[in-house]
C-alpha cells in the first residue's frame, strides 16, 4: 500500500504542477500507448480547469490492485483510482464522481448457498480479519476467495503453468440466490497463473442483485 500511496502523493503534486512530461514519466508502457502525452496533457489541464487544484488526498480506501483515494480539488471531489504494475509504474488511472463510503451491514438478509457443486476449499473467508484479509474493507467484508481442488484434494493438476492445470478452470459457477443480473464484465483476457490482472480488479464478473443494497459480486472469471 506505501508504493501505491507514495505514486498517488507524486501523482497529486505533478498534476499541481501542471508537469504533463513528469506524468508520463510515471506510466507504464501501455498507458503511455493509451494514452500519449498530447492527450494526457489535455486531459490533465482541462481536470484542473473544471476543479482547480488538489488540496488533499485521502488514505487509500480500497486495497490492490485497484485503490481508490478521495482527492479534494478546490471545486469538489473525486475518488482517484490507481493501479500499478510490478515495476510500479501507473497501469491504471481513473478520475470518477465521489461516492461516500456507506456503512456495510452486520449481516445481509438474503439466504445464499454456496455458488457451485464440486468441492472448494475456501482461501480468504470469515468474520475475523485473521480468516479474512478482506474483513477491513467495508465493500468487501462478506467476501470469500474459493480454490476449486479435485478428487485428490489438491488445487491443481501437472506444472500450474497454464490456467488449465487448475481444478476450478472451466467449472460451473451457480447464483448463490434468486435476483437480477445487474451488470456483467466479459472480455478480460485471462491471466497467467501467479499474476494479477492491474486493469480490472475483479476480472470477469458477474452481479446479482437481491433486494436493496444487497448485491453478490460473482469475480474472477
Amino acid at each position: 500500500m506505501d508504493h501505491y500511496t507514495r505514486a498517488a502523493s507524486r501523482l497529486v503534486e505533478l498534476i499541481n504542477a501542471a508537469d504533463y512530461p513528469g506524468i508520463e514519466a510515471l506510466f507504464s508502457k501501455e498507458m503511455v500507448a493509451a494514452l500519449p502525452l498530447d492527450k494526457s496533457s489535455a486531459f490533465f489541464k482541462d481536470l484542473k480547469q473544471q476543479y482547480g487544484q488538489i488540496q488533499k488526498l485521502d488514505p487509500a480506501r480500497t486495497p490492490p490492485p485497484a485503490v481508490i483515494f478521495t482527492a479534494h480539488f478546490e471545486r469538489g471531489l473525486l475518488d482517484l483510482q490507481l493501479s500499478l504494475n510490478p515495476q510500479e509504474k501507473i497501469a491504471g488511472l481513473y478520475f470518477k464522481p465521489h461516492t461516500s463510503g456507506k456503512p456495510a451491514p452486520e449481516k445481509h438478509r438474503t439466504v445464499l448457498l454456496l455458488p457451485f457443486s464440486d468441492k472448494w476449499l475456501v482461501f480468504w473467508g470469515g468474520d475475523t480479519s485473521e480468516q479474512n484479509y478482506h474483513h477491513g474493507v467495508p465493500n468487501q467484508k462478506f467476501a470469500f476467495d474459493l480454490i476449486g481442488v479435485g478428487a485428490d484434494g489438491k488445487t491443481r493438476r501437472g506444472e500450474e503453468s497454464k490456467n488449465e492445470d487448475y481444478y476450478a478452470f472451466g467449472r460451473e459457477v451457480l447464483a448463490p440466490a434468486d435476483g437480477t443480473v445487474i451488470e456483467v464484465i466479459d472480455g478480460v483476457r485471462d491471466n497467467t497463473p501467479g499474476s494479477m490482472n492491474s486493469y480490472s480488479a475483479v476480472g470477469n464478473c458477474v452481479l446479482l442483485q437481491h433486494r436493496e443494497d444487497e448485491v453478490s459480486v460473482l469475480a474472477h472469471f
